[in-house]
């Protein structure tokens, strides 16, 4: 009895260590280096280039951080919320890529309501424009859907890129 307790005890600590490792990744994708120092690129080509941009900027910079840093109830946000979040980055990276980044969004309001794991759409959307500006003739069309069907949510994000292969975008 002694041993299977320490056993559990083992497993437990095993088990909440695993967990913050997970939140740290988590948090460090969240704030993904790349996407940061390309931001503050662009803010420095600014201040040469178009200063009035800078505040937007800056504003949608600071949008994408305060999403990233406050975690939402249960880990869920309303897919409302993840569009938001996804228009502050986009906002960003329109800037870095200015007309040879497009973006289109087609979403229902009641798809808007429901209810997806937080960071749900972040993700695809960057590396739809990561990977289509590789592999897409320019501008680069990125194209978010989503909608409700069969009391399903659908979501669907392409861009107008091609399929590489892994060593193609090593």
């Amino acid at each position: 009895a002694t041993l299977d307790r320490r056993v559990q005890q083992v497993t437990q600590q095993l088990e909440v260590k695993l967990l913050a490792q997970a939140r740290l990744e988590t948090l460090r994708y969240q704030l993904n280096p790349h996407f940061l120092f390309n931001a503050m690129n662009s803010i420095e080509a600014l201040s040469r280039e178009d200063p009035a941009q800078i505040p937007e900027v800056v504003r949608r910079l600071c949008e994408c951080l305060r999403y990233a840093l406050h975690p939402k109830k249960g880990g869920l946000a309303t897919l409302q919320q993840e569009l938001d979040a996804v228009v502050s980055y986009l906002g960003v990276e329109k800037v870095r890529f200015e007309e040879q980044l497009a973006v289109e969004m087609d979403v229902t309001d009641d798809a808007r309501g429901q209810v997806v794991p937080e960071f749900l759409l972040q993700p695809l959307v960057e590396n739809a424009v990561k990977y289509g500006m590789r592999t897409s003739d320019m501008p680069l069309r990125v194209q978010i859907r989503a909608g409700c069907a069969n009391d399903r949510l659908q979501v669907e994000v392409r861009n107008t890129g091609g399929w590489s292969r892994v060593s193609d975008t090593v």
